[in-house]
């Protein structure tokens, strides 16, 4: 979330590297106080890592600077236009949990800190989410923005399978517009990483002549199989893309 956020709020590159060096320190120290920051979970520090790879290796110290750049307003309002904060619509209810904000924490008579944005970016904080929220996003993510309610129910069938007595139409809570066209996908291959899918997703990110961008999933005798981003245009056979510095053919499909 904290990388959709920080892609899509302009304050990160796609490419951008940060160098990770196990701590990172708070950059507005008041004038005569010591020095403070946070751990990264690797001590040794996980080196430079772009967005992509901070997702894979879950870099802290790559989202505490996320979080640092972003400030809370924009980060508790992306987490809330994923649905957290608010319960998900399913049949037999269930908790809004608590998304951690100046708001919110003002309500309980508490003072928001620096501090508290840094560790709200990786989850942290007052953050309390419960189960099925994450998947509502996990599953807002995969869908290209669109944030479905959740539901226990497909359909009903009779108890011989043969009539359908009902059916559930998926309905749509909202729809985020994505700005920057490799935020989905990239955010998602960061994602499938973590889980050993590194050998069927992307090696590289492409730039298209039109601005548009898409990921190789195939390099083989200067071809590539390309996955679209959330922008959807065609390529149409012969499309050029720039790829580690070569002008690589799209063929189609």
């Amino acid at each position: 979330l904290t990388a959709a956020a920080a892609l899509e709020e302009g304050v990160v590159g796609l490419k951008e590297e940060i160098r990770d060096t196990g701590k990172w320190y708070y950059p507005d120290i008041v004038e005569g106080t010591a020095r403070w920051g946070y751990n990264c979970w690797n001590r040794a520090g996980h080196g430079k890592v772009d967005v992509r790879e901070a997702i894979t290796v879950s870099c802290n110290y790559f989202f505490y600077e996320m979080g640092y750049r972003l400030g809370i307003d924009r980060l508790s309002d992306w987490a809330a236009r994923f649905g957290f904060g608010e319960p998900t619509g399913i049949e037999i209810g269930d908790a809004g949990g608590i998304l951690a904000s100046r708001e919110e924490r003002e309500e309980r008579g508490g003072v928001w800190y620096g501090g508290d944005t840094v560790m709200a970016a990786i989850g942290q904080s007052d953050n309390l989410f419960t189960p099925l929220q994450l998947a509502v996003y996990t599953a807002t993510l995969a869908n290209n923005g669109t944030r479905n309610k959740a539901t226990f129910m497909k359909r009903i069938v009779s108890s011989d399978y043969q009539e359908l007595l009902a059916e559930n139409t998926p309905k749509v809570l909202s729809k985020l517009e994505m700005k920057e066209t490799g935020t989905v996908i990239l955010v998602g291959d960061g994602i499938a990483r973590v889980y050993g899918l590194r050998e069927c997703m992307a090696s590289e990110l492409l730039e298209f002549e039109d601005g548009s961008m898409g990921l190789a999933q195939n390099l083989e005798d200067e071809t590539v199989s390309v996955a679209l981003l959330s922008n959807q245009n065609q390529i149409h056979e012969g499309s050029e893309v720039k790829c580690t510095g070569r002008v690589l053919s799209v063929p189609v499909g």
